[in-house]
């Protein structure tokens, strides 16, 4: 295999150790992050960002940054959808949590364009891969909570969570969190996670803890109170129809409906084997991002085979064409597929 030839990409995770990081991703994905005083509370699998580069793992391009590869070959990346100096469009994240993170909410695009503090618009999916008895998560204001009442439970330092929807979990359940939603997760949770390629977050209330140097993490008040949603539709769960053991492989829209999503997202159930393309009978082209979310899945084509161990990412360049999905070990396995709207 050449450099010349793009291949699916593997990358180094790039971890983030944070106050509310949890004790899931090593012992269940066999990960082994460096020692840090905090735990992993995020997995980054892919990501272009200044400040944070995924960097491959596999193949003649191990040692390229993903910038590097979208610099050079950046139509042979996205496809169809590539412009001229962009960045790769999606983050791919897994969030592990120990205890609750903030309180928060993330831009639209209109806060983004008229604000100049460098906010980024922010959509994210969540897709809850394991969690420990009790887990839930907060996500959309409470029936009846307005403007009003909630800048009056600021001031007063009141119970935020109390103004939030809290949902209790189960394995394998979708959140669509649009910007502008108030949102917080929960300890005890382990899940995958879709965005577009942003990191605004404006914190409400983190619920007056303080990190291992006695001081408060700083707080958005102001810039999230310009953000915040408060329109009569509050929901975020998504509910799907989705038979577990079908006798054959199936594909599930995961946004289906969701036009305004930046990204789209499939779970893909392959029995046996599953046959994907990253080029459509028009002759369009995309990328996707395959994430196998229970057990290891292999990837292959006439060229290329590689297994694609539980919880991890790979990236299917767009000009790769055809390939094959089959289960490791037994007749079935779970994919999730992402790729840019």
């Amino acid at each position: 295999m050449n450099q010349k030839m793009l291949y699916p990409l593997f990358f180094e995770p790039v971890y983030k150790f944070t106050l509310w990081g949890g004790s899931m991703l090593v012992p269940l994905f066999g990960r082994t992050p460096q020692q840090n005083e905090n735990p992993v509370g995020e997995a980054w699998e892919i990501v272009d960002r200044k400040n944070d580069q995924s960097v491959v793992k596999n193949g003649p391009l191990a040692g390229k940054t993903l910038r590097e590869l979208m610099t050079k070959r950046g139509a042979d990346i996205v496809g169809s959808a590539y412009r001229e100096g962009m960045a790769f469009p999606l983050l791919i994240k897994l969030l592990d949590t120990h205890t609750h993170l903030s309180i928060q909410v993330h831009p639209d695009k209109e806060y983004a364009l008229s604000a100049s503090d460098g906010a980024e618009e922010k959509t994210e999916m969540w897709y809850i891969l394991h969690l420990q008895e009790g887990a839930g998560i907060y996500a959309g204001l409470v029936d009846g909570v307005n403007r009003d009442m909630f800048e009056q439970c600021i001031r007063e330092r009141g119970e935020l969570q109390n103004m939030l929807q809290r949902h209790q979990l189960r394995q394998k359940e979708l959140y669509f969190i649009k910007p502008g939603r108030l949102h917080a997760i929960g300890g005890g949770v382990l899940l995958f996670e879709v965005q577009n390629n942003s990191d605004t977050t404006f914190r409400v209330w983190d619920w007056n803890r303080k990190d291992s140097h006695g001081n408060y993490r700083k707080l958005h008040v102001e810039q999230a109170l310009k953000c915040i949603d408060f329109g009569p539709d509050q929901s975020t769960k998504v509910e799907l129809d989705r038979p577990e053991n079908a006798p054959q492989s199936m594909i599930f829209d995961l946004t289906a409906g969701k036009t305004e999503s930046p990204f789209r997202l499939h779970e893909i159930k392959v029995f046996r084997s599953y046959c994907g393309s990253t080029i459509s009978d028009d002759g369009s082209k995309e990328f996707h991002i395959l994430t196998a979310t229970e057990a290891d899945a292999i990837i292959s084509n006439g060229d290329f085979t590689e297994r694609i161990a539980a919880g991890a990412s790979c990236l299917v360049p767009a000009s790769f064409g055809n390939y094959t999905i089959t289960p490791a070990d037994g007749e079935r396995v779970t994919i999730l597929r992402s790729t840019a709207n």
